[in-house]
């Protein structure tokens, strides 16, 4: 096996965002307060000095090769071009798109609405509620997916270390020839796209709305209770526009079906996935005198989403995630590996007594209090139910859509014949080859 890289030019990236933003306070009453604002931001897709993005035109047949004008056609790699075949390799202008490849979107209004009330018309008991729409930017992550892809390329060559001369002689041992001049596209293996935008992407959105008691319980003990939930949509996932539906013949027989041929995987970077988070909160903060605070919680918390890809095993989906079924990402909907179901947690907060006009060394002088005095000590105790975990397995096609050789994941949940349990191994099952479907299990 024998690789090479030809690597283009440093890209350098650049954008401009912008934000604006109104905010009004009302006060309908002595006890009611209502505030209300508007926010409105526009991030416009990164471009690049050096012309090196490139994006995928899935909506023509077979697929073309999108790069940002004739500068960026002048440098894409000659590899690259021999391996995507008879690929069109076309200019942004004429796919109809900007340089930067994909749209601005303009619809991130975000209005906010809150009110603080106290009923009891005294300081002891106050209300709080508010509601908000928040855009989530995706800003470097989209980048750099783009970059480099036609400029670059990474070509693999396999080889035998036997060969036949031209007498027709075996020989044990034969140098091959290892960068042969025909790569990719009909001389050889075909390539991945890695990857595409979705032109016309949008900023993920998140609504939240919350809303809390707070009630003076005397002795300078405070109890808070609260609720927050959140509806995020228009996640970012990174589907495999390749991918052949599930099926009962297996990948061999329906691999030449593709949308397109020439490629292996045609992965990008689409809007999708969503997640809801709900959480109720409990809350004591007792004051005592002398510095001393402490400040006890317990929250309840739950967090579904299905983008974080198919077996979410860390806190990160900085890439948006990969799924092994784009005809129905629903399946991977699910509990957040990193959101805890139960935590308690407390705080303390204590001013050392030490110090000019404090109970110790009161009568310091300046060299003395600039180093003892004024010290404080925190401490933190923390309890927590531990994190999800998904049921893996690799080494079958179950749906026959050639997880195996793809080379998008090759980790498959398994399916769920039992009560799902660490401790029963058995609950789980692999399923066979070709059986039209994924595994069953969330």
């Amino acid at each position: 096996m024998t690789s090479f890289a030809q690597n283009g030019p440093d890209p350098r990236p650049y954008t401009h965002t912008w934000g604006f933003y109104g905010q009004d306070e009302w006060k309908l009453s002595r006890n009611l307060t209502v505030t209300y604002g508007l926010r409105y931001e526009i991030h416009p897709p990164f471009n690049d000095e050096t012309n090196q993005l490139a994006n995928f035109d899935r909506f023509t047949p077979g697929g073309r090769v999108v790069v940002q004008n004739e500068k960026g056609l002048a440098e894409v790699a000659p590899t690259f071009a021999t391996s995507i075949g008879n690929t069109p390799l076309i200019l942004a202008s004429q796919a109809g798109l900007p340089e930067t490849l994909r749209h601005t979107y303009y619809g991130d209004w975000d209005p906010r609405i809150g009110f603080a009330w106290r009923p009891f018309n005294n300081s002891r008991t106050v209300l709080r509620a508010n509601v908000g729409v928040y855009t989530v930017p995706v800003l470097g992550s989209i980048l750099y997916s783009l970059a480099g892809i036609a400029t670059s390329n990474a070509p693999v060559f396999s080889q035998s270390v036997t060969g036949v001369g031209a007498s027709g002689a075996t020989y044990a041992l034969q140098f091959p020839d290892v960068f042969p001049a025909s790569v990719g596209g009909a001389g050889g293996g075909i390539p991945d796209f890695r990857r595409a935008n979705q032109v016309n992407l949008k900023d993920p959105r998140s609504i939240q709305w919350s809303a809390s008691i707070e009630h003076d319980l005397g002795w300078q003990t405070l109890l808070r209770l609260s609720y927050v939930g959140t509806h995020t949509t228009q996640l970012i996932y990174s589907p495999d526009l390749n991918q052949v539906e599930p099926n009962m013949v297996g990948y061999a027989a329906v691999a030449a079906t593709r949308p397109f041929p020439n490629f292996n995987a045609v992965l990008t970077r689409d809007n999708g996935p969503s997640a809801k988070y709900n959480a109720g909160t409990v809350e004591v903060t007792k004051r005592f005198g002398g510095g001393l605070n402490f400040q006890t919680s317990y929250t309840w918390a739950k967090n579904l989403s299905n983008a974080l890809g198919t077996a979410p095993t860390n806190y990160s989906a900085e890439n948006g995630p990969t799924t092994l079924n784009i005809f129905n990402i629903a399946a991977d909907y699910g509990n957040v590996v990193f959101t805890r179901r139960n935590r308690f947690l407390t705080t303390f907060f204590y001013d050392l007594p030490v110090g000019n006009g404090k109970k110790y060394m009161s009568s310091s002088n300046g060299l003395v209090n600039a180093f003892l005095a004024n010290w404080s000590v925190a401490g933190v105790w923390l309890a927590q139910s531990g994190p999800y975990l998904t049921p893996t397995f690799s080494g079958t096609d179950p749906s026959g859509t050639g997880v195996l050789v793809r080379g998008v994941t090759s980790t498959q949940r398994p399916d769920c014949v039992g009560r799902p349990s660490l401790s029963d191994i058995g609950a789980f099952a692999i399923p066979a080859d070709n059986i039209g479907r994924f595994g069953n299990c969330g």
